[in-house]
């Protein structure tokens, strides 16, 4: 695949996942747009040990972590990096209007264009504590 090429694709699911899947209140359009971007047996690792296994685990998870934040959103930080079939956005996550509380990045890996695996990397909950 030509450099171009996965670099549309990396952009365009750094999109969909950011912002028409984890910050999209609606679920019948999220539940769509995974169907799209995720494969079906899609695995998310978040920081504190979750694993969450297909789309129907991590589609509940969002649910619930859009339901507790009510008026949180995500935001973009810095621009979407691609290292062959890596994908690397940061992020925050907080009310809207305002700096954001939460801060971290998604790192997933691209296969046959879709998220095969996703970890997302909290900071402060995935940084090792010093001995």
């Amino acid at each position: 695949m030509s450099q171009t090429k996965a670099q549309a694709i990396a952009s365009k699911l750094a999109h969909a996942n950011l912002f028409l899947v984890t910050n999209n209140r609606d679920p019948i359009s999220r539940r769509a747009t995974m169907d799209d971007i995720y494969h079906e047996d899609v695995v998310v690792y978040e920081s504190d040990d979750k694993i969450l296994h297909g789309r129907d685990e991590v589609d509940k998870h969002i649910q619930k972590l859009l339901g507790d934040r009510e008026g949180w959103e995500f935001q973009t930080k810095g621009k979407t990096k691609l290292c062959h079939d890596l994908v690397y956005v940061a992020w925050g996550f907080g009310p809207e209007g305002a700096l954001p509380v939460l801060t971290g990045a998604d790192h997933f890996f691209v296969s046959e264009g879709k998220i095969k695996k996703l970890y997302v990397v909290v900071d402060g909950i995935a940084d090792l504590k010093e001995s």
